[in-house]
């Protein structure tokens, strides 16, 4: 199973974590040469090959109800971004995505509720692929938001996203094993980078209230930091009350408009106060 992100092809998010799912020819690549061929006089045949063949695909998706209806209504715009699509011999997903491959809707799409009630989709969407000029899927950045190398530090021990969190269908990287506590308050710490074009302001949320504050400043675990405080380096240290705590740490890095893809953290802890 991977992940996919849809994206209109100036970078606004349409629908974010659907749900590709595994198995052989899902989907299978057809590559098709673009190439002038004749018959000379002899018989002997002739080909005048071009630089990029076409290469097709159909893609089967699996979603929500908001996901599947999003998707439909931007069919019109026939040209979108996907990120994080296997093409038949893709390498294996790496989260967070950051780029995504140009696809041109060739055909009908069909968007169904594939089980009576449950309000799970499927959407089959037929595509060309934009190609390079080495024959790969061209790659254009997206407008996603991660952690910097995919690195965040924890009571100052470095923590990888790849390695020591899942992604859940719930789209979030949650913490593979609970974070034991061993004092009133630990830090957190992570670099954020923006794949995208321009210069985003982020927000960092916590919890449900909110103030604007020194990104440097320590926090009970209920406040937030907005955007405009965190440095432009996007350096953030954070120290988060964990005294008594059993729930998760929660953390939230996104972008100030419509285009924004969220990067959420969840951190199980266990305090032994």
């Amino acid at each position: 199973m991977r992940f996919v992100d849809i994206y209109t092809a100036d970078g606004v998010l349409v629908a974010a974590d659907c749900r590709q799912l595994g198995g052989t020819g899902k989907p299978a690549q057809k590559r098709t040469p673009n190439a002038k061929r004749f018959t000379m006089a002899n018989g002997d045949p002739l080909v005048y090959p071009a630089q990029k063949d076409t290469m097709t695909c159909k893609v089967e998706l699996e979603c929500g109800y908001a996901q599947a209806l999003a998707i439909s209504r931007k069919v019109r715009l026939t040209r979108l971004l996907f990120s994080g699509l296997s093409l038949g011999c893709t390498a294996p997903q790496t989260l967070p995505e950051t780029s995504g491959i140009a696809g041109i809707i060739t055909g009908g799409v069909d968007v169904c509720e594939k089980y009576s009630g449950t309000g799970i989709y499927g959407v089959t969407i037929p595509l060309q692929i934009e190609l390079d000029n080495d024959g790969m899927p061209a790659q254009t950045n997206v407008p996603a938001v991660t952690f910097s190398g995919g690195i965040l530090t924890l009571d100052g021990m470095a923590e990888s996203l790849r390695s020591d969190y899942i992604y859940t269908m719930g789209g979030y990287f949650l913490r593979k094993t609970p974070y034991i506590a061993g004092s009133d308050s630990d830090s957190i710490g992570f670099t954020m980078s923006y794949s995208g074009t321009g210069s985003p302001s982020f927000w960092l949320l916590r919890g449900e209230a909110g103030i604007t504050a020194s990104a440097t400043s320590a926090y009970p675990q209920e406040l937030v930091v907005d955007g405009p405080a965190v440095p432009s380096s996007g350096a953030v240290s954070l120290n988060i009350q964990t005294d008594g705590q059993t729930g998760d740490i929660e953390l939230y890095t996104i972008r100030q408009t419509t285009a924004n893809r969220e990067c959420k953290i969840v951190i199980p802890v266990y305090s032994k106060g």
